[in-house]
């Protein structure tokens, strides 16, 4: 059992809570038994992290692991995955501008998964997908989507190219909506929304129309976007 914060093992681990690490070594930690359970599922999990003595683990004190996992965890499981590069699919996409807050990003991702937009585009100010409460927040769909970080403007002539039709979102713009059989939806910051010198790139301009409150979180906005362009009921 590792009970010393300068076990060079536990040292990796803990540094794996941080982005630059996770891109140079290509693994991440997870917490909970979702989403170990998923990861293990799917051939991810290299390593199991655990207080207790279990095939394949690395075995750590109470305290080490309240460290690694933020205490929120009291099933005392978790787990060192590989982070997979799954090829782009060209189904319906998302381009993700400038989304700074990992529970958003986790929760568009988790509702990408849903409605088959499984190709995801984060621009290179957008938070980190394997962030820990990304991670959470995706309850595993993370696993499951293709994600490519590039300049937006990149991601959009390159989906042009393969005649996807583009759309940004706006709590004011009418509608503009034709129907393809390959679609991109652009969200912006959660602030400023999309950039104008983005939304000019596009198709259109989609909009959901409230009452009561001039515009919904990124989240929620995303995912009522995609249940409609999938089943067809933006017209």
């Amino acid at each position: 059992m590792i009970i010393s914060k300068n076990n060079p093992t536990f040292k990796y681990l803990n540094n794996l809570k941080f982005k630059k690490y996770r891109n140079a070594f290509n693994q991440a930690i997870v917490f909970g038994n979702d989403i170990v359970d998923i990861a293990y599922k799917k051939g991810l999990v290299e390593k199991f992290i655990s207080t207790k003595p279990k095939i394949n683990s690395i075995i750590i004190s109470d305290k080490l692991f309240k460290i690694l996992s933020g205490g929120n965890y009291k099933n005392k499981l978790g787990a060192l995955v590989r982070i997979k590069n799954i090829p782009l699919r060209e189904t319906n996409s998302l381009i993700l501008e400038d989304v700074q807050d990992p529970r958003n990003l986790g929760a568009i991702i988790r509702s990408a998964h849903a409605f088959g937009f499984f190709d995801i585009y984060l621009s290179k100010k957008t938070v980190d997908p394997y962030h820990e409460l990304s991670l959470r927040s995706s309850k595993g769909s993370i696993f499951d989507v293709s994600i490519k970080v590039e300049d937006v403007e990149k991601s959009i002539k390159y989906l042009k190219e393969k005649k996807y039709k583009i759309y940004t979102m706006s709590p004011k713009e009418k509608t503009n909506f034709k129907s393809s059989d390959k679609i991109c939806l652009v969200l912006g910051n959660e602030g400023h929304g999309v950039l104008k010198s983005t939304e000019i790139l596009t198709d259109g301009v989609l909009n959901i129309k409230t009452e009561n409150v001039e515009s919904l979180n990124v989240s929620a906005a995303a995912a009522i976007a995609m249940y409609k362009i999938r089943g067809g009921f933006w017209k």
